[in-house]
């Protein structure tokens, strides 16, 4: 399963990598302003797409909480980011 994961985030593209590696250095969700704030991507509408190609993936979760859209990954996920980093290089 840690084959075929790590495939899968070899697909993603250079926006897509960035997101999901911030998210996988954050254990807490994040909002969406967080993200702007921290992540710089060639234009603003591009992180809306990172993250509906991500939650497509199965690769992100998005929590609704208090009107409030928070974002994640799921532990495993995670995990085999932090533990090669490399595959999102």
């Amino acid at each position: 399963m840690k084959t075929i994961l790590i495939e899968q985030l070899n697909r993603l593209d250079e926006s897509e990598k960035k997101v999901i590696a911030y998210l996988a250095r954050n254990p807490n969700p994040i909002s969406i302003k967080q993200l702007r704030h921290s992540i710089t991507l060639d234009y603003n509408s591009q992180l809306i797409s990172v993250l509906q190609s991500l939650e497509r993936r199965s690769l992100m979760e998005k929590i609704s909480h208090s009107n409030r859209t928070f974002f994640t990954i799921i532990p495993v996920i995670r995990t085999v980011i932090n533990e090669h980093e490399g595959c999102l290089l």
